[in-house]
């Protein structure tokens, strides 16, 4: 197996509330989700933004990408009280090569979870707003991340 490296930890922001923290994580190598209400609201509005691959963030700590979403969310969007993260890939890491090498050792199989399109087609469905968050490769393979562009795309409509 790849050692896939992890980023590094930060607290949650200010505005998330602690205790609604929900981190769906399989195993040690993926992460399908990351699930928290915003302090003060109770709007019921609910908002899934999906981004390219997950990190170290978790229930316990954030990383730098997670609490980014968390403070901007909050600003800009300010009828959001509960926010869903997804990621094109479900495979921990931060360097792209490690992601690449697992892509050519194992397939397309190794970089995401089983079922996590079915995750995550249940909560676009169930949100206010869905948002494509997952930017350009950023040295993935481009044909890897086009194609996973392209089933995420399908997922959207």
């Amino acid at each position: 197996m790849v050692s896939l490296r992890k980023g590094r930890f930060v607290k949650h922001s200010f505005r998330v509330d602690l205790s609604t923290l929900e981190s769906v994580e399989p195993n040690a190598e993926h992460r399908q989700m990351i699930k928290f209400s915003y302090l003060g609201r109770s709007t019921g509005r609910k908002a899934t933004i999906i981004m390219m691959n997950p990190s170290s963030a978790g229930i316990s700590m954030a990383d730098v990408t997670i609490r980014r979403v968390e403070d901007v969310t909050f600003q800009i969007f300010e009828q959001i009280s509960e926010v869903r993260i997804f990621n094109l890939f479900t495979v921990r890491g931060v360097n792209p090569a490690d992601l690449n090498k697992l892509y050519c050792d194992k397939g397309m199989e190794a970089l995401l979870y089983p079922n996590t399109d079915k995750i995550l087609e249940k909560s676009i469905r169930s949100s206010d707003i869905a948002i494509a968050a997952w930017g350009s490769p950023c040295g993935i393979i481009k044909t890897i991340h086009n194609k996973r562009v392209a089933q995420v795309k399908k997922l959207l409509r």
